[in-house]
């Protein structure tokens, strides 16, 4: 019973913690479904039942892909422009104190920009 209980929170826990971020509840972020609701305008009730079997499985991939692909991609551009910004612009540092952070920002980098990367995936920011 123990080791199911593992396996569940190992499984349920990460999509919690995707779908709790809430960066694909913002419209902006949600690329691919955003443009098949602009495709797809059904107006009769009838003519939604029937397409539904279609629709519907085509609505849940756009948006996982969206939570997983598309979204975490474009994060890339924000995440960079944010690392480059916080450790390599020079804000009035001297030569030397450039020469002695040169090290230190060159291992923070990779460290700043995953985190900032996941946080942007994660969360509305």
């Amino acid at each position: 019973m123990a080791f199911w209980c593992r396996k569940c929170v190992v499984v349920v826990l990460p999509l919690v913690l995707v779908v709790s971020g809430c960066a694909i509840a913002k419209k902006e972020n949600r690329r691919l479904l955003n443009a098949l609701d602009s495709v797809v305008q059904i107006e009769s009730t009838p003519a939604r039942i029937a397409a539904a079997p279609v629709c519907v499985p085509v609505a849940v991939a756009a948006g996982v892909a969206d939570a997983v692909v598309v979204h975490p991609a474009v994060s890339i551009r924000y995440a960079a422009s944010d690392t480059y910004e916080l450790l390599w612009v020079s804000q009035g540092r001297s030569p030397f104190e450039k020469a002695v952070l040169f090290i230190p920002v060159v291992v923070l980098t990779p460290v700043v920009f995953t985190t900032d990367w996941l946080v942007r995936s994660l969360f509305p920011i």
